[in-house]
């Protein structure tokens, strides 16, 4: 009974963690859209496609440089 219980509480603790950090991640990409906004057209472009990348694409990059850093 109580490893099962543990086991939940751990499982909820890190779902509640990996939705914490992709909302930080978004709020922090929509404050560079914002910023963005306030440049001129050509380099709103250029501040626009920089942030462009997917939560999901961002945590692959992360995670293999994290692995290739742990080889060393």
């Amino acid at each position: 009974m109580r490893r099962t219980l543990l086991v939940s509480i751990i499982l909820v603790a890190l779902s509640v963690q990996a939705c914490s950090l992709r909302q930080m991640y978004e709020g922090v990409k929509q404050g560079r859209i914002n910023e963005c906004s306030k440049t001129q057209d050509f380099d709103r472009a250029r501040c626009l496609e920089d942030t462009g990348e997917s939560y999901d694409d961002y945590k692959r990059k992360r995670e293999k440089a994290v692995s290739r850093d742990s080889d060393y």
